[in-house]
């Protein structure tokens, strides 16, 4: 169960960051 909760916390991460570069480039 140690993975599982390592994937839900990157999962978010990682979509927070492709979110802010494309909003950023728009810019």
């Amino acid at each position: 169960d140690t993975v599982s909760q390592d994937t839900w916390i990157f999962f978010p991460w990682d979509m927070a960051l492709q979110y802010v570069q494309p909003y950023r480039g728009e810019d």
